[in-house]
């Protein structure tokens, strides 16, 4: 039989979980995350299957209103290279254009060779690059400023709005598992009423982190230097003893204060020349 694409069921858990097992060295979040693929209602999940056997798999996720999102391309390890990421990648655009969708991006990493060649082959540009990376025993800086919690959603989105960092991020915030996201009063409504989000008391500097478990991600930053750092210091006080994860961005003033405070790439104690996190937008939905 020939390759056959169609949507996920419930019985391909098994199977789908397989293919993840090695990835990423075992830490693949789609282990913890499989069930919610499969039951929830913010998406589309496609398989790649061949008599019984499914070779490859990934979503189609409705991050906000009509902007899609391409995420969690997982091939079989020995059917790697044969072209099944392209065809996931077809597939999704097809539906995105039936869908009239907004937008349409993924994002991977600088290694991921097949998602970056599909993607490319496919129409998808490189909209911007990234640094990814953790620090898991973050350290505290000086802090300066007083810092409160905003749970006022509408200053929250005015004073995100006014930060370099809006502008070189396009207006997207860095998502749970490598996912951007459009700042809007909808989306940063929902951070703030988790109490998600912080300012320092001069209104100059703000940052917002979601938490997942013991994963927690600082989703936005931006202000001044000094703002930045206390906000960083503030996150990692509370979270003590969590690993934390970010985006850095390479034109940013803040990559220094990140760095100081012990973050850095997952296969290095360092943060290397080049971003290893690259950010693919499809320009042709329209």
């Amino acid at each position: 039989m020939g390759d056959t694409i169609r949507f996920a069921k419930k019985s391909d858990k098994d199977q789908m979980l397989e293919i993840c097992r090695n990835v990423w060295n075992g830490r693949d979040y789609l282990l913890r995350s499989i069930d919610n693929w499969l039951g929830a209602e913010d998406g589309l999940v496609a398989v790649v299957e061949n008599d019984g056997e499914i070779r490859a798999f990934s979503k189609l996720a409705f991050l906000y209103k009509k902007h899609g999102w391409l995420e969690g391309l997982r091939v079989k390890e020995e059917h790697r290279g044969k072209g099944y990421a392209y065809l996931l990648t077809k597939f999704y655009v097809e539906k995105a254009k039936e869908m009239q969708l907004d937008s349409l991006r993924f994002a991977t990493h600088k290694t991921a060779i097949g998602s970056i060649k599909s993607g490319l082959k496919y129409g998808f540009d490189v909209k911007d690059r990234y640094y990814s990376v953790l620090s898991e025993d973050p350290k505290s800086q000086q802090q300066k400023h007083k810092v409160v919690r905003c749970t006022d959603y509408n200053r929250a989105l005015n004073l995100m709005q006014s930060v370099e960092e809006y502008k070189l991020t396009y207006g997207l915030y860095f998502d749970m598992h490598w996912k951007f996201i459009p700042i809007a009063a909808e989306t940063i409504k929902q951070l703030c009423q988790k109490e998600r989000v912080l300012m320092t008391e001069d209104g100059k500097s703000i940052m917002a982190y979601k938490k997942e478990g013991d994963d927690v991600r600082i989703v936005f930053y931006g202000g001044t230097i000094q703002g930045v750092q206390d906000l960083l210091t503030e996150v990692i006080k509370e979270q003590q003893g969590l690993e934390l994860k970010t985006m850095l961005i390479p034109n940013s003033k803040h990559i220094e204060t990140f760095v100081r405070s012990g973050f850095h790439e997952r296969d290095q104690k360092a943060i290397g020349k080049e971003p290893n996190a690259l950010l693919f937008e499809f320009n042709q939905l329209k």
